[in-house]
């Protein structure tokens, strides 16, 4: 009876938590209106860029956010699904597969529609690729950025 019990307190917990994250997430998540103006807010320059993915007619927003010195480059897209944004997702992330070299450090997380795949190669670039729901925010920078670029991500619910 007790182990039962446990075992229900357990679930409970855990669909709580669960709730929770996606919550804060949520919250954090910038929507495409918000993302030119937030990061130019950073000191970055934003382009709208939805030229060069004319031939995508799932894309529906494109923004590319660079860095004040020109140091690297956001890439911010919006789909017109979930599941336009996981197809997108899954063929980048075998492409960034493709150029990782034998030592490179490899980090993927994924909650629900959320998923971010990380890789940190020898050659000293650090690329990540994150979505949630149906947006896509991609970059490739010299590891030497790499923390820079992940405070604003995390700024910005990426």
């Amino acid at each position: 009876m007790k182990k039962k019990i446990l075992k229900v307190v357990i679930i409970i917990v855990i669909i709580c938590l669960s709730i929770a994250i996606l919550a804060f997430i949520s919250d954090k998540v910038l929507n495409t209106s918000d993302f030119p103006r937030v990061m130019e807010n950073n000191e970055f320059k934003v382009e709208n860029v939805i030229s060069k993915y004319e031939k995508n007619s799932d894309i529906v927003h494109a923004y590319e956010a660079t860095e004040k010195d020109n140091k690297y480059a956001i890439t911010y897209l919006e789909f017109t699904s979930n599941n336009t944004a996981t197809d997108y997702f899954e063929t980048e992330k075998e492409a960034l597969n493709k150029t990782k070299d034998k030592n490179a450090v490899v980090n993927y997380s994924a909650l629900n529609d959320n998923e971010k795949y990380s890789i940190n190669t020898d050659s000293n670039h650090y690329k990540t690729l994150s979505k949630i729901a149906n947006t896509v925010v991609y970059f490739d920078v010299e590891s030497k950025y790499s923390e820079e670029v992940v405070e604003i991500l995390n700024k910005i619910g990426y």
